[in-house]
């Protein structure tokens, strides 16, 4: 974990276990993460090819500059980014525990920013995994975009649960930009929904999996 911010959510998620168990959704403060919310996020799972956008912060609709709702999280990568960024998905609800990816994000003119990600599960009513706590914590200064959008988005490297010290599986830069195919020009690459605290505070409070956020 690179940023301070990215150690915080991860402290913040332990803090919410009990024993080795998937801590519960409904457990989630926003008045607990209230320096993060800008950049936190909610994922919900519906099957192994599609976790969906239930809530994102300013700060990521501010990068992007865009809004849409139940928006597909694994639509948002390509090729072989989107199969690794599904199993680190899949190996956090079975650890259960934190995900990391360091991904690059750049603009239509090419202005890059790296940041990292942070993806842990969290649990229903029926103690089974339907949501991950999610961040979008930027490494480097936003102030290089020029205000542009950030559109798309690739991989560089991936740190399963427990791998976050030494990881054994993650791929090296220059091995992700081998495998990862050349973005698609002609979509942006990661639209994600606006919402506030409030809205936020509404969701974490929702014990039915299937209920919208208003």
């Amino acid at each position: 974990m690179r940023h301070p911010n990215t150690r915080a959510i991860a402290d913040y998620w332990e803090s919410l276990k009990e024993g080795e168990g998937t801590p519960a959704r409904d457990d989630l403060s926003p008045s607990d993460l209230s320096s993060l919310l800008a950049n936190v996020f909610i994922l919900q799972k519906l099957d192994g090819e599609h976790a969906v956008f239930r809530l994102a912060g300013t700060n990521l609709c501010s990068l992007y500059q865009r809004e849409f709702r139940e928006h597909n999280f694994l639509g948002l990568w390509q090729g072989a980014d989107r199969m690794h960024m599904a199993a680190l998905l899949a190996a956090a609800a079975i650890a259960p525990g934190p995900a990391i990816a360091l991904a690059g994000a750049e603009t239509i003119d090419g202005r890059k920013i790296k940041a990292e990600i942070f993806l842990a599960p969290l649990a229903g009513a029926d103690g089974e995994v339907d949501r991950y706590l999610g961040l979008f914590q930027p490494l480097s200064g936003e102030d290089a975009l020029g205000g542009r959008p950030l559109i798309r988005q690739h991989l560089i490297a991936l740190y399963p649960p427990n791998a976050h010290a030494a990881p054994s599986r993650r791929m090296a830069p220059a091995q992700a930009e081998r495998q990862a195919p050349a973005p698609r020009r002609a979509r942006p690459a990661l639209r994600l929904v606006a919402d506030n605290s409030a809205a936020m505070a509404r969701d974490m409070a929702q014990a039915d999996a299937g209920a919208t956020p208003a």
